[in-house]
């Protein structure tokens, strides 16, 4: 796959929602299915909403999201064959999703809040680039970077400048 093609593929991915918005990647996952967390049970159905300009949610979508044998969670999409984990690190959960198209792992960041999980959203401008660099995240740009090298992702996440709830998935 062409460099052109996978940035488009994680634009889109980014666009897609909750689970695939994080625009951080990497080549292998970051996290074993071990510590995989099941937050959302054995799945089931979830509406997204999303905040407005207003600062208010708008209900955008309701999802169907299935447990696998092995642990993982999976979203159907026609376009994508998508299957992610959950994994606390300190306050935060880490959402690891796999995307099969591009063949690599793209990591978003929530909180929890009773049986809601809210994407937080990262503004890459007000990253400390240099001490993110120090971490291992190559190939910073104003959609993310690529976690590879990152071996403490304890001290790569309590590095991260989080802004407010983007999006937020709640059980129907």
């Amino acid at each position: 796959m062409k460099t052109g093609q996978v940035k488009s593929l994680l634009v889109a991915a980014c666009a897609f929602g909750l689970l695939l918005a994080g625009c951080m990647t990497s080549a292998e996952p970051k996290f074993p299915l071990s510590t995989a967390l099941p937050l959302m049970g054995d799945g089931g159905r979830f509406v997204l909403y999303e905040r407005d300009d207003d600062g208010r949610f708008d209900r955008k979508e309701t999802v169907t999201i299935s447990r696998t044998p092995d642990g993982r969670y999976s979203v159907p999409d026609p376009d994508e064959n998508v299957a992610f984990t959950l994994h606390r690190v300190g306050a935060y959960i880490v959402v690891q999703s796999r995307l099969e198209k591009a063949k690599i792992y793209d990591y978003s960041f929530a909180r929890l809040s009773g049986k809601e999980i809210h994407r937080l959203r990262l503004d890459w401008e007000a990253q400390d680039r240099g001490r993110l660099e120090a971490l291992g995240v190559t190939d910073i740009d104003r959609f993310g970077g690529k976690i590879d090298g990152v071996t403490d992702m304890q001290a790569f996440v309590a590095a991260l400048k989080f802004g407010d709830v983007e999006q937020k998935l709640v059980p129907e």
